[in-house]
């Protein structure tokens, strides 16, 4: 339901896609919601700013950041642990 409210309309397509497509996916669908966000704030901004000339809070207070989030890389044990866990799994 999700994947098909962020404009993704193939619920057929959704069970043909990887985990990492699947995130790019939505990534991409978030990237598109923040801009869109973005412009209609900047659209209400200026058109409040115009008539009034009083004080107002800054464009920037009211955008959406975007925030890179700092992953870490995992060990060669790490991966070797999960490798494990899912040949375990998978054996069952």
């Amino acid at each position: 339901m999700e994947y098909a409210a962020l404009g993704h309309y193939d619920p057929d397509g959704f069970w043909s896609l990887t985990p990492r497509q699947l995130n790019e996916r939505l990534k991409a669908s978030n990237k598109r919601l923040v801009r869109e966000h973005n412009e209609r704030m900047t659209a209400a901004y200026y058109t409040a700013v115009i008539p009034m000339m009083k004080k107002l809070p800054k464009l920037e207070k009211l955008l959406i950041r975007e925030v890179k989030a700092v992953r870490r890389s995992q060990s060669w044990q790490e991966q070797l642990a999960i490798a494990r866990q899912w040949t375990a799994a998978s054996r069952r």
